[in-house]
């Protein structure tokens, strides 16, 4: 049965080399020295250059009937790169292409932390009704689970909505919970992620357009 959850090997050289040109650009951008030029032009040439190097793998993924671990790391490891609209298409596909193999720890983990990604992409792309159905979606998944960090995360996530969406003051509340939680089960690393997490929130309310912050 665990063989059934080997990486495809073909694709996964072509996607490995694709990642790293993804790195190296964005790096880059990141570390130049300020009298050296940017490989974008803008942000729209940076996502124009992003998207047609991550093409290969959404075309792969659309291919694909039944995803497995392979096929959401990818999916989820790219989203950065892709349109929103690509995400909106192939995130249902990939709950349901991937349930045949939910009962597995692995997949479990990353189909959650897949849409916790789609939701960071939603959120600040400001499509509340996406991120909302992703923030669902990933609450029926976890549902009596005893899933308690992905559970701390979700918490996080619905006040980061509720900030952005309708109620501030019950959003940051929220995230605060979530904050609480993660120290009560004594997880460090975690607390200190959504405390890292929480004042890029608060840029990103105050500056959506130079702040955007993804999971």
């Amino acid at each position: 049965m665990s063989s059934s959850l080997c990486p495809r090997p073909q694709p996964q050289t072509r996607f490995e080399l694709i990642s790293i040109q993804l790195f190296r650009l964005t790096m880059i951008d990141r570390v130049k020295q300020l009298n050296q030029p940017s490989p974008f032009k803008s942000v729209a040439d940076a996502m124009a250059q992003l998207q047609a190097l991550a093409k290969p793998v959404v075309s792969y993924l659309y291919s694909v009937e039944t995803w497995n671990y392979f096929e959401l790391y990818w999916f989820c490891h790219l989203m950065v790169a892709l349109p929103t609209a690509t995400i909106q298409n192939l995130l249902p596909l990939a709950i349901k292409r991937s349930e045949k193999y939910r009962a597995f720890n692995q997949i479990r983990n990353i189909r959650i932390r897949t849409l916790f990604a789609a939701f960071s992409v939603f959120i600040n792309d400001r499509q509340l009704t996406d991120a909302k159905k992703a923030l669902d979606t990933a609450k029926t998944l976890l549902h009596d689970s005893d899933d308690l960090t992905n559970a701390a995360m979700l918490l996080f996530l619905r006040g980061w909505y509720h900030v952005i969406a309708d109620q501030p003051e019950i959003g940051w509340e929220l995230c605060h919970q979530a904050i609480s939680l993660a120290h009560i089960l004594d997880q460090p690393k975690q607390e200190q992620q959504l405390r890292y997490s929480l004042e890029f929130i608060h840029q990103n309310v105050n500056n959506p357009e130079k702040s955007a912050f993804f999971l």
